[in-house]
């Protein structure tokens, strides 16, 4: 009865791989290149934010639509509306950053409203900031945090950069910014709406300065006599 001949799979392996059959210089980084995209394509899957690369991508991983938290904000393609935002005195204090609005949807309990939300994307650094509409929240410190020591020539530009840092606070939010007022050591306007009994005031700001620097930005509720905060 013949023998059979077993041959571990190790030495097969050094067979293809190895000194019997060596690999090219140019096989073989396309085998690493496979393995890695093969890798990236699951990591992908697990982890979209890390490789995104575009701001379809990011809005993607961030605002996913399997999300199930409450309080959410999802991403649906056909109904983003992206708009491009202008705004060239903000970005002369943060260039690195494009603005954008974008439609999403909130989902806090039984309540599921659509809205046009501001989008920051540094497509450099591959970051997004999400600052939530005003109705929604006033505790946006990560984007307020962006002018937080930032130092303007006069009072001139500081104010051409007021009014279109209002433009992009109240993306999505209905009501005006009025009652704009400058001194030397702050800048004050009032989020104001229609109630039913005219014009009310829904939050008043402030802008503190230190010869025309931003030192401190404050969000004040004066119904609930509540204070946001940001230095």
């Amino acid at each position: 009865m013949a023998k059979l001949l077993f041959i571990p799979l190790f030495f097969l392996t050094v067979s293809v791989f190895g000194q019997g059959n060596p690999l090219s210089d140019s096989s073989q980084n396309d085998f690493e290149d496979r393995l890695i995209n093969l890798r990236r394509s699951r990591d992908s899957m697990t982890n979209p934010i890390k490789y995104a690369s575009t701001l379809e991508e990011f809005l993607l991983g961030s605002f996913p639509e399997n999300s199930t938290k409450d309080g959410r904000w999802v991403y649906y393609k056909d109904n983003a509306n992206i708009q491009k935002l202008n705004k060239p005195e903000v970005s002369k204090v943060i260039p690195d950053y494009s603005f954008y609005k974008v439609t999403l949807t909130n989902f806090l309990g039984y309540h599921i409203n659509s809205s046009g939300n501001l989008v920051l994307f540094d497509s450099i650094h591959k970051k997004l900031i999400h600052p939530e509409p005003v109705w929604y929240s006033d505790d946006n410190k990560e984007f307020i945090n962006l002018f937080i020591g930032k130092k303007f020539i006069d009072s001139t530009s500081l104010m051409s950069f007021v009014y279109e840092f209002q433009d992009l606070l109240k993306v999505g939010s209905t009501g005006k910014y009025e009652n704009t007022v400058y001194s030397p050591t702050k800048v004050t306007f009032d989020d104001t709406y229609k109630g039913t009994s005219g014009t009310e005031i829904w939050r008043h700001l402030e802008i503190i300065l230190n010869d025309n620097r931003l030192t401190e930005f404050h969000s004040i509720n004066p119904k609930m006599n509540e204070r946001v905060i940001v230095k």
